[in-house]
C-alpha cells in the first residue's frame, strides 16, 4: 500500500482522494440489487450483496488510513489541507452508510408492502442521483486542478453544487412522503417492522445528504 500511496502522491495529492470516491461509487452501485433483494424478501440475496459491501467498504477504508497515514505536512496544496481531509472523512459515511443499510436487512426478514414500492423506488432513484452527481464533481477535480480553482471550469462546478443541493431537498421531500405513505397504514403493519422500514428509510436518505456536504466542502475549497 505504502508503494501504490508513493505513486498516487508523487503524482497528485487529488489522485488518491479520487481513488477512495471510485471505491465507494462501488458499494453505492450495489443499492439497487439490494433494494431489489429487500423487495423481494430474498435473503440470500441480501446476505450476498452484504459481503461485497462489506469487503468493498473495507477497501475504501485501506485507501483511507493510507491517505491520513502518509499526506505529508509539508506537502503544497491548492486546498487547504483540512477542507483535504474533510471531503475524504465525508466521502466514506458513503460506504459506511451502504454497509450500514446492508447489516439492517440482514437483522430480520421483513415482508415488504407492496404498496409503498412506488415510493421507494422514486426515492432511492433521487438519492442515487445526488451521490452520483457528487461523484461527477470529485471526478472532475482533475481538471480544476489545471485551471487553478478558478474560470469557466469553476463556474461548471459551482453550478452542480447548486444542483446537489436542490437534488438533496427533492429527496428529502421522497422520504417524507414515504413515510406519510407508511404511516397511512400503520393499523395494517406492526410497530416494529414500520420502525424497521422507517430505519432504512432515514439510512438511504443520508446518502442523499453526505452528498450535499461533499458540495458543501468543494464549495468552501472553491472559496
Amino acid at each position: 500500500m505504502r508503494t501504490i500511496m508513493s505513486k498516487l502522491f508523487g503524482t497528485s495529492p487529488f489522485r488518491p482522494l479520487q481513488e477512495h470516491m471510485i471505491k465507494t461509487r462501488e458499494c453505492v452501485d450495489i443499492l439497487p440489487d439490494l433494494i431489489e433483494a429487500f423487495v423481494q424478501g430474498d435473503q440470500d440475496r441480501i446476505m450476498e450483496l452484504k459481503f461485497m459491501v462489506s469487503r468493498l467498504e473495507h477497501e475504501a477504508d485501506e485507501i483511507k488510513n493510507a491517505i491520513r497515514d502518509h499526506l505529508p505536512k509539508s506537502l503544497f496544496l491548492p486546498v487547504n489541507r483540512g477542507d483535504f481531509m474533510a471531503v475524504l472523512k465525508v466521502q466514506d459515511r458513503f460506504a459506511d452508510t451502504v454497509e450500514d443499510i446492508t447489516i439492517l436487512m440482514t437483522l430480520r426478514e421483513t415482508k415488504f408492502p407492496a404498496f409503498l414500492q412506488p415510493a421507494l423506488t422514486r426515492f432511492v432513484e433521487k438519492v442515487l442521483e445526488s451521490f452520483y452527481l457528487a461523484d461527477e464533481i470529485m471526478s472532475s477535480m482533475s481538471s480544476l486542478i489545471a485551471s487553478s480553482f478558478s474560470g469557466p471550469e469553476c463556474q461548471k462546478i459551482l453550478e452542480k453544487i447548486n444542483k446537489l443541493g436542490h437534488l438533496e431537498w427533492e429527496a428529502d421531500i421522497l422520504q417524507i412522503e414515504l413515510a406519510r405513505e407508511l404511516f397511512k397504514h400503520e393499523t395494517d403493519i406492526d410497530v416494529m417492522t414500520i420502525y424497521f422500514l422507517n430505519e432504512i428509510f432515514k439510512n438511504l436518505g443520508s446518502i442523499a445528504n453526505h452528498a450535499e456536504s461533499i458540495g458543501d466542502r468543494m464549495r468552501v475549497m472553491l472559496a
